[in-house]
């Protein structure tokens, strides 16, 4: 059982089972039950479970958890569907298959659950040569609140896979077992509690450390996407709620304070171009921001590190160029109120400190320009040399171009 934070998926708890049956799996579901009775924020159910079509696995999650939430992978019923289509069996023409999967997509895809049931209708009386997939579309519709995205909302945060699930079951395989299947039910508890815990560790520890870059690519290819923006576009309506222009007609409402947008992207929770919008000429975020600031690195290494965690100040950058991200209503904003009131003294202090590095950056230029000059009155340059290191500069096009020409 996985869950998303900044950090990619972690689990919340490894079940291992004897087969793939309804029984085994509510046998497992009961001793996490009992393990974490209070768990899920409290709540004692998780709100939402992303399942591929295992029936057995559906039907263990609502014995055990009726309350629970239970959607498909929607790469998964797509995969199915396309399966079923290609199955000789069934007698669909190869020119006809594409067209019936599209028109299952274009109901998947429907934003409103009007515009869902229109489609399916109109492609269901469409395809009445084929009543074989008449009939396999009808099932699926009797259950379209677990796959079709119109039944969808910001609860999911943009999560409509498990794609998680998969990339977790292949480190399991590779990393802890080493590609070996020879281990009893005792050395697979061993591994989990050794070398699956360190990986995840080492991995929560490496976004920590600020080495996962995943989070300010999105951010920063969301930022490139408002340049079509000015000063003065983007409307403040509410405390929370904005009014973002769209890049080619319309507009869009961004509420912060639940972190959703109403474009298509938006709509489920997902972080997108108009919230970072909102951040650019306000600064303000909303909860679904990438974790950039320093709290989102803390609260992970807390979560790598428990109690051993170091202070906040730790996972700072040792001057402070960078602005906290401040996301409304945020409960750990509150908890380290505290320590924010301790480093504002030294925030009057960075543009003396800029200054200072001004003028340290013109002092070393001026160092390499005299050194360059005196190698080359003491050794010569050769034509070719300088050819190649007069090339090397102008294939410098970017900040991290240049950092690397420089180390």
């Amino acid at each position: 059982m996985l869950t998303a934070c900044a950090a990619g998926a972690v689990p919340l708890g490894i079940l291992i089972t004897k087969g793939q049956t309804m029984q085994a799996y509510i046998e497992a579901f009961k001793l996490l039950q009992e393990a974490v009775p209070d768990g899920f924020s409290g709540n004692t159910y998780p709100a939402i479970f992303l399942t591929d079509q295992s029936q057995a696995e559906i039907n263990a999650i609502r014995y055990v958890w009726p309350k629970s939430q239970n959607l498909l992978c929607i790469f998964h019923v797509a995969q199915a569907v396309w399966r079923w289509l290609w199955e000789s069996s069934h007698n669909i023409p190869k020119e006809q298959r594409p067209f019936l999967m599209r028109s299952f997509q274009r109901i998947m895809y429907a934003r409103t659950k009007q515009e869902a049931a229109d489609e399916f209708q109109k492609f269901y009386a469409a395809s009445s040569l084929f009543e074989n997939w008449q009939k396999y579309l009808l099932d699926y519709w009797q259950i379209r609140e677990q796959w079709c995205l119109a039944w969808r909302d910001e609860k999911c945060r943009g999560h409509h896979t498990n794609n998680f699930s998969e990339v977790a079951v292949r480190i399991f395989k590779d990393i802890v077992l080493t590609r070996v299947k020879a281990y009893n039910v005792i050395t697979l508890v061993n591994f989990i509690c050794t070398v699956l815990e360190n990986y995840y560790c080492h991995r929560l520890r490496k976004f920590a450390n600020n080495r996962m870059p995943s989070a300010r690519y999105l951010f920063e290819s969301m930022w490139k996407k408002t340049q079509y923006l000015q000063e003065g576009d983007v409307k403040m309506k509410g405390d929370y709620e904005y009014i973002v222009p769209g890049e080619q007609n319309g507009e869009y409402m961004v509420n912060l304070q639940i972190g959703v947008c109403s474009c298509p992207s938006g709509m489920f929770g997902s972080f997108c171009k108009h919230q970072c919008a909102v951040y650019r000429f306000f600064e303000k975020a909303s909860r679904n921001f990438p974790p950039l600031s320093v709290t989102d690195r803390y609260k992970i290494a807390k979560l790598a590190l428990g109690d051993a965690v170091p202070g906040i100040e730790f996972y700072s950058s040792f001057l402070s160029e960078e602005q906290e991200i401040i996301v409304p209503n945020s409960s750990l904003n509150e908890v380290l109120a505290e320590h924010e009131t301790n480093s504002m003294s030294c925030e009057n202090d960075i543009p003396v400190q800029q200054e200072g590095l001004t003028l340290l950056r013109r002092e070393k230029l001026n160092i390499i320009h005299e050194l360059i000059n005196q190698n080359d009155e003491a050794f010569g340059s050769s034509l070719s040399g300088l050819n190649n290191f007069i090339m090397k500069l102008k294939a410098v096009k970017s900040v991290g171009r240049w950092e690397t020409f420089l180390h």
